[in-house]
This record gives structure tokens, C-alpha cells and sequence, in this order.
């Protein structure tokens, strides 16, 4: 099941992790947005443009027939070899459980938007049963 949040009013503030609290991106030294936050961010999507790709998405792209190819700056282009099939990023959270997206809609005239990802795995759910 994925949650999906949409915000149109505080849509410009910088998202953290649902499960662990820490920032999806931080202002570097330079000012420049730096995306890459904790295991739980699988993606942050602006427009057409993949900021960044958890590589945890990459056995699910190799099964959906796609193809990434990741920029050394942290984005990627995520693509398929049939011009029929669209990608859709989205569709690459249905084996997460309770994935969250959050949706981050600029108003009009631009209707600019942004996507993250965050889910948590069951390796850790089985890490914070043993603590219980």
C-alpha cells in the first residue's frame, strides 16, 4: 500500500524521513541542494528529472524491463527500450509496504511538482522486533 500526501500550500519546505527523522536533501557549503538523505528515501522526482534513485529500486527497474543510468552528480534517467511502455517511477513502489510519497505542488501558472519516496524494509522492522 503507498500513502500519498499532497502539498500545495508549504509545498517549498525540505522534506525528512517519516521513520528516522533525517532531511531527504540539505543546502551543501556552496548553497547548492544536496539529495541523498537515509536508506528510506527511494526517490525524489522533479518533473521529468529523477534527483535521486535509491539503487534499492535497481532489481525492481531490472524487473520491469527498464533501464538507469545514474549521473555523477546523484541523478538518473530511468528509461524502457520500447517507446509504448511509459515510465513511471510511482509504479516502482508497489512491492514496499506502506511506501509514503509526499507530492509537492507549486500553484499556478507553473503547476511545478515534486516527488519523494520513503519506505521502510522488513529487515529493519525484523532489527526493531528484536529490540522489543
Amino acid at each position: 500500500m503507498t500513502n500519498h500526501v499532497i502539498m500545495t500550500t508549504y509545498y517549498d519546505i525540505h522534506l525528512h524521513c517519516p521513520f528516522c527523522g533525517s532531511a531527504a536533501s540539505v543546502l551543501d557549503s556552496n548553497g547548492s541542494l544536496d539529495v541523498g538523505g537515509c536508506s528510506h528515501l527511494l526517490f525524489v522526482s522533479a518533473g521529468d528529472m529523477h534527483v535521486y534513485v535509491s539503487e534499492r529500486l535497481d532489481e525492481i527497474i531490472a524487473q520491469n524491463s527498464w533501464e538507469i543510468i545514474r549521473e555523477p552528480d546523484g541523478s538518473a534517467e530511468i528509461f524502457s527500450d520500447d517507446d509504448d511502455i511509459d515510465v513511471n517511477i510511482v509504479e516502482l513502489l508497489r512491492p514496499f509496504k506502506d511506501a509514503i510519497i509526499f507530492e509537492q505542488i507549486v500553484g499556478p501558472p507553473s503547476l511545478i511538482s515534486s516527488v519523494t519516496a520513503f519506505a521502510y524494509s522488513d529487515e529493519e522492522y525484523e532489527q526493531f522486533q528484536k529490540l522489543l
